[in-house]
């Protein structure tokens, strides 16, 4: 993120001109979203057992969407003699059937929704086209 910010592509969003342009240019949407109604499907999905598969997961290997690494999943599905950190992958199973069943903890969306405006530089491109 600060390598994109820092890009000479990318103006400072801190700068009170960028800050008034982009105001200018998107304002704030002051709309009403619509009203979310969670577990809104018939049925209920049942998910494998994640922790017996997590436990799977083969160490050095690429990140997957999340961009989180193998070796960040595995130890949520360690077995532990501490209760606090064996709860850690009953509460990842509780998450993710809550999300696929569509009964998300509130701060979800709010969370996975969030957007962030960056104001890009124009460069003239090759040939003259703008």
């Amino acid at each position: 993120m600060v390598s994109t910010l820092l890009s000479a592509g990318v103006v400072d969003p801190a700068s009170p001109d960028v800050e008034a342009a982009m105001a200018a240019k998107y304002p704030q949407d002051r709309s009403e979203l619509p009203a979310f109604e969670a577990g809104g499907g018939d049925s209920e999905l049942n998910l494998p057992r994640l922790l017996p598969e997590m436990r799977k997961l083969k160490a050095m290997r690429g990140v997957g969407p999340s961009g989180w690494r193998n070796e960040y999943v595995r130890v949520l599905a360690i077995e532990h003699g501490d209760n606090g950190a064996a709860r850690a992958g009953g509460l990842v199973e509780k998450f993710a059937d809550g999300v696929v069943n569509n009964r998300p903890p509130g701060w979800f969306y709010r969370v996975t929704a969030a957007v962030r405006l960056v104001g890009e530089t124009t460069f003239a491109q090759p040939g003259g086209v703008a």
